[in-house]
């Protein structure tokens, strides 16, 4: 016979067990909805840009617009500006999920995790910087 201490512990086990599966549930769910929406809203702006030269039809830009003028061609809604946005987004979406990461792992006081993610954002960036020059 197990006395009401003992079945008490496997039940609050249990209870913590699924605190943190919901926990990692919920980040991993952040991740997905960030990822998807980075990618869908992609495919949306270069499948626009691609209708409307087909529709137009003019060429296809081959160069991407610089951007310090991407605002400036947006206002004017060229294909190459839409086309280097949806680029852009997706080159940027990789980023933000890491740097979502690096607010998870800070909220959650786990300082390992943070300073790896720090390196590893600090080298997306980098990258990013030194490959547009």
């Amino acid at each position: 016979m197990t006395s009401p201490a003992g079945a008490a512990a496997p039940r609050g086990l249990a209870a913590l067990r699924r605190a943190i599966t919901a926990e990692v549930e919920d980040v991993n769910r952040m991740i997905y909805h960030t990822l998807r929406a980075g990618t869908l809203a992609c495919a949306v702006l270069l499948l626009a840009a691609l209708a409307y030269v087909a529709a137009s039809g003019t060429a296809i830009p081959t160069d991407v617009v610089p951007i310090p003028d991407l605002v400036a061609a947006l206002g004017r809604l060229t294909p190459a500006a839409v086309l280097s946005v949806g680029l852009l987004l997706l080159i940027l979406t990789p980023v933000a999920r890491v740097a979502l990461s690096v607010g998870y792992f800070a909220r959650e006081k786990d300082a390992t995790y943070v300073l790896v993610t720090l390196i590893v954002l600090a080298n997306l960036i980098a990258g990013l910087v030194l490959g547009i020059g």
